[in-house]
């Protein structure tokens, strides 16, 4: 390849370049339609955490986005934290991991008389809720 085509096929890359005008436009890049759902989720699913909440739980999961980013997008049509509407069953989705379910009650007993209730004993029973762990807790009489 000569010295002449060389120079040409250079000159011609230097105008394209310098005529060619990128389509980003100035400033900071918009929030990933990904991040605004799971704030958005975030913050429907726990109605107590604020702004501050959510960006730690966000860090967390490794994402990495400003308090007042979080405020800017729940402004956009989710109210603020005490003033959204706590249901049982988003209190029960939020919780169902530590639930517990518990019982009182009396046992009886066999005696030489016939069966017997024992009077003044009383059993708790817990329930765990997520792998249906049966515990006593205590027995009081």
């Amino acid at each position: 390849m000569s010295r002449r085509t060389r120079f040409l096929r250079w000159h011609r890359q230097l105008i394209a370049r310098k005529w060619t005008h990128s389509r980003r436009r100035p400033g900071r890049p918009h929030t990933l339609p990904e991040i605004r759902r799971l704030v958005a989720r975030i913050a429907t699913e726990n109605p107590s955490w604020g702004y501050t909440r959510i960006q730690g739980a966000l860090k967390n999961l490794g994402h990495r986005v400003a308090r007042s980013t979080i405020a800017t997008i729940l402004k956009q049509g989710i109210p603020p934290s005490g003033e959204r509407p706590t249901s049982w069953q988003s209190f029960l989705r939020a919780h169902w991991g530590a639930l517990v379910a518990a019982d009182f009650f009396t046992t009886e007993i066999w005696r030489v008389r016939g069966l017997v209730t024992l009077k003044g004993v009383l059993i708790q029973c817990c329930i765990c809720r997520p792998g249906r762990h049966v515990d006593q807790r205590g027995v009081e009489s």
